[in-house]
């Protein structure tokens, strides 16, 4: 009796355990396929498209090029670190095959990308990318047509003469970029160590223990604080398809990175939209505009509970009742009504809200000089003024 007994006890510590592992976490970015819902998130450009279950960057064909970000900016706080993971396959190759795909963080354009040799990073300005190459182009110092390539551009355009590389066959020797299997990978960058590390695996999506290639430089003089995310690739004489066939990325480190098989992951807000009910207010230290902040997911549906961080360059800014905090959760609606009240001082506030994942966007309030002439308070911002006097509803900073 007393072993039945332990065996359900073990049992039941096991499930335990599993059940906290696969808890919900929360990350910038959740991929597990591309479909015609999920590709509204990303710009694709040339002869990228979304097909069947996959973001095809090139067809098979000569010549093409293709490139697919996110339409909007991320905001990367702790020193442009980040964790990534995707999967991605290369079929149908043609003279040879060629040119190979790249991973890509810019802040340039979410149109960007190029054709050839340069895998659509060449020409890029500012720009962090990790490439898989799959054709040796001398000219770039290629070591063979099958390598893992970290390629820099800082304070200039792309270029896919790579810094650091690792040949793909010295991993395994019967591993080919080019052999078909799904290949899963990840890019993580500790912003504090400055330590880019890249993990691959093939037919297997279980994070290796061990990096492949290793490489220590500052990101942030290479791309700045909010860039686009995605990737490029490219065909010439010689072709195949690029196929990415899932994505993950947080906008800060993970020190396990990211494991499918044991989290599971949910995506923070994909978009914030700002209003304000006065573009112009006047700078005598009482007057207001009110400021709604949206959080939406990729369906434009409003989300309940997201924790909002907002900041101004100007005066100040706090959820209503909340003289102190310089954040706020969105309610039952997905919204949250901040008050802005200014200083005696004139000028622009820029008003910047994001969420943890790296969702951002900025609004902007001018504020007049007190003799000048103001559009009338609306109703709920006289409200708010009014109660203030009685509750101490929000707070005024004078300067």
């Amino acid at each position: 009796m007393k072993k039945v007994v332990d065996a359900v006890i073990i049992i039941i510590l096991l499930l335990s355990l599993t059940s906290i592992a696969l808890a919900d976490t929360y990350i910038s970015g959740v991929f597990p396929t591309i479909n015609s819902t999920n590709i509204n998130a990303f710009q694709v450009n040339g002869n990228a498209a979304q097909t069947g279950s996959v973001l095809r960057l090139t067809p098979a064909s000569n010549n093409q090029a293709g490139s697919a970000f996110w339409k909007y900016k991320t905001d990367f706080p702790a020193n442009r670190s980040f964790a990534t993971y995707f999967s991605f396959q290369i079929t149908s190759t043609g003279g040879g095959g060629a040119d190979g795909l790249v991973f890509v963080i810019q802040p340039d354009s979410n149109t960007a990308g190029s054709s050839g040799g340069g895998l659509g990073f060449s020409g890029i300005p500012n720009a962090f990318g990790v490439e898989f190459d799959t054709y040796q182009n001398g000219d770039y110092g290629d070591p063979n047509g099958n390598h893992i390539g970290i390629d820099l551009s800082p304070g200039g355009l792309g270029s896919v003469t790579s810094v650091a590389t690792v040949t793909v066959d010295s991993i395994n020797s019967s591993w080919s970029l080019e052999d078909g299997a799904i290949y899963h990978t990840w890019v993580e960058y500790n912003g504090s160590t400055q330590n880019i590390t890249i993990r691959l695996n093939r037919n297997n999506n279980t994070r290796p223990i061990n990096a492949v290639l290793n490489y220590t430089t500052n990101l942030s003089n290479v791309f700045a604080q909010q860039a686009y995310v995605g990737f490029t690739a490219a065909t010439g004489g010689a072709y195949e398809n690029h196929d990415i066939n899932s994505f993950f990325i947080n906008n800060n480190y993970l020190s396990d990175g990211i494991n499918i098989n044991t989290t599971t992951y949910q995506p923070y807000a994909y978009r914030l939209l700002l209003s304000q009910s006065h573009l112009n207010v006047s700078a005598d230290g009482y007057s207001v505009s009110a400021i709604t902040i949206n959080a939406t997911d990729l369906d434009g549906n409003l989300l309940p509970t997201q924790n909002i961080s907002f900041t101004t360059t100007l005066g100040n800014i706090m959820p209503l009742g909340d003289k102190y905090a310089s954040s706020g959760l969105t309610n039952s609606t997905g919204q949250l009504y901040p008050v802005y009240a200014s200083s005696h001082l004139p000028g622009t506030a820029t008003i910047t809200a994001s969420v943890p994942g790296g969702a951002y966007n900025i609004t902007t309030v001018t504020f007049l000089n007190s003799g000048a002439t103001v559009p009338e308070l609306s109703t709920i911002a006289l409200f708010l003024i009014i109660a203030s006097v009685f509750s101490g509803f929000f707070y005024i900073r004078t300067k």
